[in-house]
């Protein structure tokens, strides 16, 4: 039978980190175990803050959910219980790794998906002075692309500038989180062309982004706090080129694969990012990162302290080894 557990964890960071309008000390997060038998699985998910999506509330709502519902629960049925969100993520990813190990197999071969490879990621540069963040990007040895967080003020062209000056060689990615206007994003076109940046990232508020339908914008432009999952797609075709997809957002590993496949149905590129968490959550969002044009996965990297078995990070790449090594098992074992 399939017993289902929940608590909340507290995870410190390293540092405050700053985006738009938000500030970061701390994170709690819900940790769900699903065991059945010998088996058990812990999925992991913080929540959406800006939607008032926390550990807490994430607790509360599973503490009140009759015992029942359990009963022949799987990931498929859950996807009918529970709306889009942290909650349906944690529960979600640990019945997927349930049925891995039940089934003695890697999630990637549960999920019909080759082994996964090292995915390159971006590492993430809060907002602070120009100096700060340039020291801060020039930090990250072996980055291969930077994803700066920049606040709709006047330094923002300044901290582009200087993070471009600082490291010349890596692919520049920035991320607004709502906190431009048209006439902040036109006004830094130039200088981001002349720095060569490769993406812009919710430049415009939720309630303000039908101001991008069908602005021809030479960068591509994706959306992370207007898309959430899968339902809303069909919206962003003509605002947006990328969608940002999170397992918090869109309530899981089973609605983020379809994702993947549905969103060039709709001429959508995807990227891959997360809420602040552990390895735990990131490993779910690294296989659905096998299909992504980007990939943002960094944010272990501002924690204290990581979960186990923890994502090794080497040279601007996120990989987990431990994903595969029943692959290698099972290939020496025929050999």
């Amino acid at each position: 039978m399939l017993h289902i557990q929940g608590c909340i964890e507290s995870l410190r960071l390293k540092q405050p980190f700053f985006i738009s309008g938000y500030q970061f000390d701390e994170q709690s997060v819900l940790r769900v175990t699903a065991s059945e038998g010998d088996c058990q699985a812990i999925g992991e998910a913080s929540g959406v803050y800006y939607r008032g999506d926390t550990a807490q509330s994430m607790h509360r709502e599973l503490a009140a959910m009759d015992g029942s519902c359990w009963r022949g629960l799987d990931r498929f049925t859950l996807q009918k219980l529970l709306p889009a969100g942290g909650l349906r993520n944690a529960l979600d990813c640990a019945l997927w790794q349930l049925e891995a190990n039940r089934r003695n197999l890697p999630l990637h071969n549960l999920a019909n998906l080759a082994r996964p490879r090292a995915l390159q990621t971006t590492m993430t540069v809060g907002v602070d002075s120009p100096e700060n963040m340039a020291l801060a990007a020039s930090r990250y040895v072996g980055a291969r692309a930077i994803k700066l967080k920049l606040d709709g003020s006047p330094l923002d062209g300044e901290r582009i500038r200087t993070v471009r000056r600082r490291c010349p060689q890596v692919r520049l990615l920035v991320d607004a989180n709502q906190g431009w206007t048209m006439a902040h994003l036109e006004s830094l076109l130039p200088l981001m062309l002349g720095c060569h940046v490769e993406l812009i990232e919710q430049p415009l508020p939720v309630d303000a982004d039908h101001d991008l339908r069908g602005y021809l914008c030479p960068i591509p432009i994706a959306a992370d706090e207007s898309f959430q999952q899968l339902t809303d797609l069909e919206k962003m075709a003509g605002k947006y080129q990328l969608v940002n997809i999170k397992l918090d957002k869109c309530g899981g590993l089973t609605e983020a694969l379809q994702i993947v496949r549905e969103a060039p149905r709709h001429g959508l590129g995807v990227m891959v990012g997360s809420m602040v968490g552990t390895s735990i959550a990131m490993a779910p969002a690294f296989v659905v990162g096998q299909g992504a044009w980007i990939v943002d996965l960094d944010a272990p990297l501002f924690l204290t302290q990581d979960a186990e078995p923890a994502a090794l990070y080497d040279k601007g790449q996120i990989d987990f080894p431990s994903m595969w090594e029943r692959d290698r098992h099972d290939s020496d074992a025929l050999a």
